[in-house]
């Protein structure tokens, strides 16, 4: 740019063109370049281009200059610029001021659509003053907050070619729209009473069509909304992106009652609480947490609550953490204002709106059918929401987001991609919590979340969203990459979808490490620890207890956790106790039935039938750390049953968090490893940590692959049970000598290999705690760690993996050192 400048030094005027890229378009971006350029006496023009902003600006060089850093430094509040180019232009042209001009689509280019953003502080304030136009208005928003990825039809993003084309501007809201004085200078979805959307309250009745009052009063859905939610009754209510499921978050009876009528017994529910003074009242709450909360995005945050938090405890039972999120549109504010009667409600439900094992319900007609049967009324409008997108849901560990769920807030935004590889590929991801990925030229789009692919409405869902979202972004796959396991149903319908693709097969664990990597910009190869439940390994067997090493190229398998067996197959996930007898059997050998009968009550019967085909051949081997977590669980008697996927493992690290917050854990990470060391056989010798530190030691002495041998765990547990200990303490203590032992094996790899870096995935670091104690002793140790901060850990990040080692390993690459192992 300065050198474009100093040419210009020598003329009046020059003339330049600047293309922006990132996050630049809906997000009120063209209307600050247009009062940067009449603030610097800049002529000219500017337009969306395909996925850029491109602007024609002609001036003196000095202003031209402080135009451009302008835009650099003082970009609008939801935008991101990622790159600016400057053009210095020979031709000159006369402009008579500056304007806003058409936009123009560019062939092969996809949009640079923004997410959807929640409510902003101004049109909060707007919302409810009584004096504004707007008072109430359900739907209002401007150039820095509102709908975005959930309205937006095709490229690039105007207001015709989203739904809301079908409301036209009132002259109020057109005359706003036209004046680039004001935050509504081309905001989009601009509307108020008399132009926009409208929302109306349906009770059974008239939704059966039994009832047929007159036209209801604009604004009268919110007081009878009101009243229903207060007198416990469940409502489903159309937000942004999808249809909740809401009640009294403090009504016991309402909560019980949308479990049973949800069929959801006991998988946590999300609550949407009034404002932020109500989340510090009742929640623990620190900086990054209220940020997060506070911000565009709005997701759920995970936040551990207060003694005195009012909450129904049957919103997440047998948890003291709960998924916290605020109002972030304009209708879910409204739902806590001041009622009728001087009062307002303080914590509402807001599930997903769908009935267990289906897709988010995002469609009017499809809401009344599948919903009506849970709910007693319906609060809906007439928006039209183009594509679902479900809440994200995040937490923060060592100061940092740990994922559970992206998706409302943050898709459609790019994640970067560590290499350029000429080829466009298509990541299909995994069966649970699935997204998919397209990746080309240097950057990555993840979708929304599409959830569990475990019925065929939801592949139905997932092949409809998978074709609008490669449509939306003018995106035509050259490679197709899934998951190894032959028999993945996501995999065959994306074939089913692009029957004349390549296919690239990536194993599960090696798409979780990638992720990491390639999130954190790694180049060369890596050590990965990856816990999981189940994904398909290389020999056949169920893999979730692994230490890898390897990059995108290839990896191998350095270690995992030692084999057993799974009773009963897929029952075991469901009844921990199985894994549990499983463990005993290979710890105790012929003395298991006598130390089973006392840690097992209540399924003495089954245990006695089970055990004499325990070592069955037929019966799945797998060394998932998910497994092992759910044995632990059932031996402390924290869970001998699983209703949700993870529930006895969350049971556990909840039980180990309430040990660790008690106690504030100081303990030596050295004399914690020391200690591991004294109780494990290894087939190397280890003389003490401290070898680590003062040099390396030859492969030599151990196989290819070893087990991790994970006996001294299980006879601590029973120890622990056996002489009266706290199973919270049990609980504590198995989170950190399995972190320390984990931290040991791939410090040992790492030693081998001559790298530092250590990547954390797979759905068990979920868990914050075993996360937390993996991040000290890999630190301790001398490594580092690396986890998402971007992406999930679970299966919601393996569609990114997936792209990575087949855009790698299919096709040229720019930018890698060297191809890793």
């Amino acid at each position: 740019m300065d050198e474009i400048l100093a040419t210009g030094e020598r003329e009046d005027i020059i003339r330049v063109a600047i293309t922006v890229t990132g996050v630049v378009q809906g997000v009120g971006f063209r209307p600050f370049v247009f009062k940067a350029a009449q603030r610097f006496g800049i002529s000219g023009f500017v337009r969306n281009e395909g996925g850029r902003v491109f602007i024609d600006a002609s001036g003196r060089p000095a202003d031209v200059g402080r135009f451009i850093r302008e835009i650099k430094i003082n970009p609008p509040p939801l935008s991101r610029v990622e790159r600016l180019e400057v053009r210095l232009e020979k031709t000159k042209i006369e402009y008579k001021g500056f304007s806003v001009v058409e936009s123009r689509g560019v062939p092969g280019e996809g949009p640079g659509i923004p997410p959807d953003s929640a409510l902003c502080e101004k049109c909060r304030r707007e919302l409810l003053d009584p004096g504004d136009r707007r008072y109430r208005y359900p739907f209002i928003n401007c150039t820095d907050c509102g709908p975005r990825f959930t309205i937006v039809e095709s490229s690039p993003y105007d207001r015709s070619r989203t739904s809301m084309r079908e409301f036209e501007m009132c002259p109020e809201c057109k005359a706003e729209y036209s004046d680039p004085s004001t935050r509504r200078f081309h905001a989009e979805p601009n509307a108020c009473w008399v132009c926009g959307p409208a929302a109306s309250y349906l009770d059974r009745e008239e939704v059966a069509g039994v009832r047929d009052d007159p036209a209801p009063e604009p604004g009268s859905w919110l007081p009878r909304a009101q009243r229903a939610l207060s007198h416990g009754k469940i409502l489903a209510i159309k937000g942004v992106g999808g249809y909740h499921l809401a009640c009294d978050a403090t009504n016991r009876l309402a909560v019980e009652t949308l479990r049973k009528r949800k069929g959801r017994p006991a998988k946590p529910f999300a609550v949407m609480l009034k404002d932020i003074q109500t989340v510090r009242k009742w929640f623990y709450l620190d900086p990054k947490e209220e940020e997060l909360l506070i911000s565009a995005a709005a997701p759920i945050v995970i936040l551990r609550a207060k003694e005195n938090c009012p909450l129904a405890k049957e919103v997440a039972p047998g948890l003291f953490h709960y998924g916290v999120m605020l109002p972030y549109s304009p209708l879910h504010l409204l739902l806590f204002a001041e009622s009728e009667s001087g009062t307002g409600l303080e914590a509402l439900i807001m599930t997903s709106g769908n009935p267990s094992g289906f897709p988010l319900v995002f469609q009017d007609e499809e809401a009344l059918e599948e919903l009506g049967e849970i709910v007693d009324g319906f609060v809906t409008h007439n928006r039209r929401i183009v594509r679902p997108c479900d809440d994200s849901v995040v937490r923060v560990v060592d100061g940092e987001p740990l994922f559970y769920r992206r998706s409302r807030g943050y898709v459609p935004g790019e994640i970067p991609v560590p290499f350029k590889s000429q080829l466009h590929v298509l990541g299909a991801g995994g069966e649970g919590k699935n997204t998919f990925c397209i990746l080309s030229q240097g950057s990555a789009r993840l979708s929304q979340h599409v959830g569990d692919l475990y019925s065929e409405e939801c592949l139905t869902r997932y092949a409809i969203l998978l074709k609008d979202f490669t449509q939306l972004y003018g995106f035509e796959p050259e490679i197709l990459a899934v998951d190894a396991h032959p028999d993945y149903a996501v995999s065959k319908t994306a074939q089913r979808i692009y029957p004349s693709l390549p296919v690239y097969r990536v194993q599960h664990h090696h798409a979780h490490m990638a992720a990491v990597m390639g999130e954190h910009g790694l180049i060369g190869a890596v050590t990965g620890v990856i816990l999981d439940g189940t994904g398909y390994g290389t020999d056949g067997g169920i893999w979730g207890g692994e230490i890898l090493y390897g990059g995108y190229g290839g990896f191998e398998r350095s270690f995992h956790l030692s084999y057993v067996r799974m009773p009963g197959g897929e029952r075991a996930i469901l009844e921990p106790w199985r894994m549990a007898l499983s463990y005993l059997k290979k710890c105790f050998g012929e003395d298991v039935l006598a130390v089973a009968l006392k840690l097992l009550p209540g399924v003495e019967e089954k245990v006695r039938a089970l055990l004499p085909t325990l070592e069955w051949e037929g019966y799945p081997v797998t060394s998932s750390a998910g497994r092992l977590f759910d044995a632990v669980s059932a031996l402390t008697g924290i869970s001998l049953r699983s209703t949700y996927d993870g529930e006895s493992a969350g049971l556990l690290g909840e039980a180990a968090l309430k040990a660790y917050t008690g106690t504030r854990w100081t303990e030596n990470p050295e004399t914690v490893l020391e200690s591991i060391l004294k109780k494990v056989h290894f087939s190397f010798e280890w003389k003490s940590v401290r070898e680590f530190y003062t040099g390396e030691k030859e492969r030599e002495g151990r196989n290819p692959v070893d087990e991790i041998e994970t006996s001294f765990l299980i006879r601590d547990v029973v120890d622990g049970v056996m002489s009266g200990k706290p199973k919270e303490l049990i609980a504590l203590e198995f989170h950190r000598d399995l972190a320390g032992l984990l931290a040991l094996y791939a410090c040992r790899v790492c030693k081998e290999r001559g790298t530092q870096d250590v990547v954390l995935s797979g759905g068990v670091f979920q868990n914050p705690l075993l996360l937390k104690f993996m991040i000290i002793f890999l630190r301790h140790l001398g490594l580092q760690p690396l986890w998402p901060h971007l992406l999930p850990p679970n299966d919601g990040g393996i569609s990114y993996g997936q792209a990575l080692v087949a855009a790698y390993s299919r096709g040229p690459t720019v930018g890698l050192a060297s191809h890793p192992a």
